[in-house]
């Protein structure tokens, strides 16, 4: 293009100086809006402990860097950005918070050699520090060499471990990873996470040579251990209650514990007596709520009276989540006789040896080979009462799934695996499609003739390995069908796929491919999803998920009148559009289903027209979500958006939002987005409706309402978790008591004296503000006193405060406020708390 525009411009142009010649690069962004830029990159990264996005941050979990994260990936940051050229890397350098995360590949020499220099731009910040190969084959043949590198680089990082949150060593053989008794000579206070991890079994590591065994003090924060065989047993040995701590927080409260031990062969030489027996180690696994072994090779067989002893007498291990890897058949087998979990994951590992399987909801087998006859297997399940079996890169044949699907041996009606619902087959090889049919018909009938005892199999998953001619077709693998209404060919295709489907479970999606699509044309859209809507009826039974996410509330099924088929499977329903332009309809019945065609959904949301509309044709219809198939009270959501009365609509007919208190009340969460409810009282009758309201929910969330409407709800209900997002304050005289309150793209004035008059009284703990133009007078608010009572602050209770993405404060009043409030804390520890700033953007 440039060379084109250049030949065909006239001469005097072309050797002239033409502006148009010099072409603007990102070299040409100044310093400042670079470093903006990165910023941005930098916090989109973030989650927070509970793996949330940052939109969602909990304010109690502080910022992690998720820990799925590929630390291969050329494009991992800070380092794709700061190899770019030497300008890039000099704003990097600027940002101390940019090398928190570290990695550094021994394999190539100037990883390693820049190491230093990375840990020391990440200033006093906490680290997640990485030790791995660029290339798996790298050092593989060399573990001398690989062992002289490590050292050094452990004496790079020492120095930097008390403020590591994360250290993780990833390497060709075990005789090269740190020894977790001698090599950590520094307390590492904030450490979470510890992995010391080799391909290769090859003996017990030590890097600096030294005796000295280090107390477990040294990691009171450590709640997740992944280690070598090796390390496990060498610690053990020295120090066995060392592992106890392992689930117990700074303050010693029990906390979540994972525990992790891989790849261990005794040596060769080893004394047999000397070797690692496993039930020696039962006690320091108590209290890991996540246990796994990986490839280790523990003596198992008493060889004395006292390890006959400890056999008898070893309690069983009680843990959530259990794996176990590539292990002998023999020892998988001991295990798994003295194990009790939720969750079971066996993999790579012969089950000839079990004889029963533990009580657990949850099985997992993986790359595993069963025999033609599957009688094994039918052993093991026969008294199996699970509810979830996965079977994972298996090669098994259609007995296998008949199996399934016949009753116990000497039983009439109980199959084998009775309380089996859900089966997941993923890369795995040697069955039919007709088996997987059969299967879901023999144990449907089952479930039919005694439901009691037979659990049918309700939802079937299918993921199909390609290239093997024996499995189900891949399109039956993960079958979400979806349409995207503003594509012609989306839309003819659609009859197609849902066939293609089968019998099996989908989740349904209707949108647009672009948000300005049928903007304009509400008549269109109402005719192309009326088509839509006839060709998916027919498969509304089968259906997981329902969403349709449109540009007019007009052109939505209606509720009442649209849904002519039980939806037994559906859990979650999603009716919504852009804008709101009245009742949607479908067909022009007028004939209401009875509310029993959705007795699974606990997930509604649906724009305010559907509402007003069921309400006002059977209110007592939104108690089912509240209640599953036994009817038994579960945690349901409802969300209602979108609702504006007609212009010709009797006041006297208007929906009066009071009215609906007594179903809000059936739901955990509830969230109201740009409705315009009546909230005034016109009648003796609303007055009353007023007066006896008394709710309590969860989650309660407001978005774009009016102030006065705002006012009202804050006022009349009460919630855990307040959000509210883009709507006025001004008419809120008080918060309810909330323990987090969300306050989202709100502009405080400058004296903050509303929020001082709200916060006041406010006894919450977590206080986040997000996209909020704020000064410093509202953190100075914060640091000071009631009005009243000398020695009480605003917000007294206030623990956490999230700053996310707001303007207009300065750092010195950030600054200020920790100190105001730790100062407090100082005068009455009972009584006040430490403030935690986060502020991603802070102006």
């Amino acid at each position: 293009f440039q060379k084109s525009y250049f030949e065909n411009k006239p001469p005097d142009l072309v050797e002239g100086h033409d502006p148009c010649r010099t072409l603007a690069t990102i070299n040409d962004l100044p310093f400042e809006l670079l470093l903006i830029i990165f910023n941005f990159s930098f916090w989109s990264l973030f989650v927070d402990q509970q793996y949330d996005p940052l939109d969602y941050i909990n304010p109690e979990s502080e910022t992690i860097w998720p820990t799925w994260s590929d630390v291969q990936s050329l494009d991992l940051f800070p380092y794709a950005f700061a190899y770019v050229c030497r300008k890039w890397d000099n704003v990097m350098r600027t940002t101390p918070l940019f090398w928190t995360r570290i990695v550094i590949f021994i394999d190539e020499k100037l990883s390693v050699r820049q190491a230093k220099a990375h840990l020391e731009l990440s200033g006093n910040f906490a680290l997640d520090l990485t030790v791995t190969r660029r290339n798996r084959e790298a050092l593989r043949d060399n573990p001398a060499e690989e062992y002289t590198i490590a050292k050094g680089v452990l004496e790079t990082i020492s120095p930097h471990i008390p403020r590591c949150r994360k250290i993780a060593f990833n390497l060709a053989h075990t005789s090269s990873l740190p020894r977790l008794t001698t090599d950590f000579h520094h307390p590492a206070l904030l450490l979470d996470v510890l992995s010391l991890n080799a391909t290769a079994s090859s003996g017990l590591g030590g890097l600096t040579g030294s005796r000295h065994f280090i107390l477990h003090t040294s990691f009171p924060m450590l709640t997740y251990l992944d280690i070598d065989g090796h390390n496990f047993v060498d610690t053990f040995r020295h120090a066995p209650e060392w592992f106890s701590n392992l689930n117990r927080n700074a303050d010693g409260d029990e906390e979540y514990a994972t525990l992790c031990i891989r790849k261990y062969k005794p040596d060769v030489g080893d004394n047999p007596q000397g070797r690692f027996f496993i039930f020696d180690a039962f006690e320091a696994f108590h209290g890991i709520t996540d246990f796994e072994l990986d490839g280790v090779d523990f003596a198992y067989t008493a060889r004395t009276t006292a390890e006959m002893d400890m056999i008898s007498v070893t309690e069983g291990l009680d843990c959530d989540e259990i794996k176990l890897s590539d292990l002998s058949a023999q020892l998988t087998a001991i295990l798994v006789s003295k194990i009790t979990t939720q969750n079971l994951h066996i993999i790579d590992s012969p089950l000839h040896d079990i004889t029963v399987l533990p009580e657990c909801d949850k099985l997992s087998l993986g790359g595993i080979n069963f025999p033609l006859t599957a009688l094994d297997l039918r052993f093991l399940l026969a008294s199996w009462r699970g509810t979830d079996l996965s079977l994972l890169g298996c090669t098994i044949d259609d007995t296998v799934l008949e199996m399934m699907g016949t009753p116990r041996a000497g039983q009439v009606l109980e199959l084998n695996a009775p309380c089996l619902e859900q089966l997941l087959l993923s890369e795995c090889s040697g069955f039919s499609e007709e088996a997987v049919k059969s299967l879901r018909e023999a144990r449907q009938i089952f479930s039919r003739i005694d439901p009691g005892k037979i659990s049918s199999l309700t939802l079937l998953h299918l993921s199909a390995r390609n290239g093997t001619t024996s499995c189900v077709p891949t399109l039956c693998s993960g079958h979400v069908s979806s349409s995207s209404f503003d594509e012609k060919l989306s839309v003819r295709q659609a009859k197609a796929h849902l066939e293609l489907s089968g019998n099996f479970a989908i989740n349904l999606t209707v949108t647009r491919r672009s948000r300005d699509a049928f903007v304009d044309d509400p008549a269109e859209e109402h005719t192309i999803t009326k088509s839509i809507m006839q060709t998916i009826a027919p498969h509304i039974p089968r259906c997981c998920t329902i969403s349709f996410d449109l540009a007019h509330t007009s052109s939505l099924p209606r509720l009442t009148t649209d849904f002519h088929h039980r939806a037994l499977l559906l859990n979650g329903l999603s009716l919504n559009a852009a804008a709101t332009n009245g009742l949607g309809g479908l067909n022009g019945s007028t004939k209401f289903k009875l509310a029993t065609i959705f007795p699974q959904v606990s997930y509604l949301d649906i724009d305010g027209h559907n509402f007003v509309d069921i309400f006002r044709h059977e209110p007592d219809w939104f108690t089912y979500f509240t209640l599953n198939g036994l009817e038994i009270q579960e945690q349901s959501m409802l969300y209602i958006r979108n609702y504006k009365p007609d212009a010709g609509e009797n006041p006297q007919g208007r929906f009066f939002v009071f009215d609906a208190f007594e179903v809000f009340d059936y739901f955990g969460d509830l969230g109201l987005h740009n409705v315009d409810f009546d909230y005034t009282a016109r009648s003796t009758s609303e007055m009353n409706a007023i007066s006896n309201t008394d709710i309590y929910l969860d989650d309660f969330k407001l978005s774009d309402l009016s102030a006065q409407l705002t006012a009202v709800l804050v006022s009349n209900i009460r919630a855990q978790h307040l959000s509210i997002i883009n709507c006025p304050l001004r008419d809120v005289t008080v918060f309810q008591e909330c323990i987090d309150l969300s306050l989202g793209n709100i502009n405080f004035p400058r004296t903050a004296l509303d929020l001082r008059f709200l916060l006041s009284s406010w006894r919450g703990t977590d206080l986040s503000l997000f996209d909020c133009t704020i000064d410093d007078t509202v953190l100075e608010m914060m640091g000071s006193p009631r009005l009243g009572p000398e020695l009480e602050l605003n917000a007294p209770r206030l623990e956490h405060l999230l700053l996310c993405h707001c303007s207009g404060v300065s750092e010195e009043a950030v600054v200020s406020l920790r100190e105001a409030r730790e100062a407090f804390n100082r005068n009455d520890v009972e009584k006040y708390f430490n403030v935690v700033v986060r502020a991603p953007v802070i102006s």
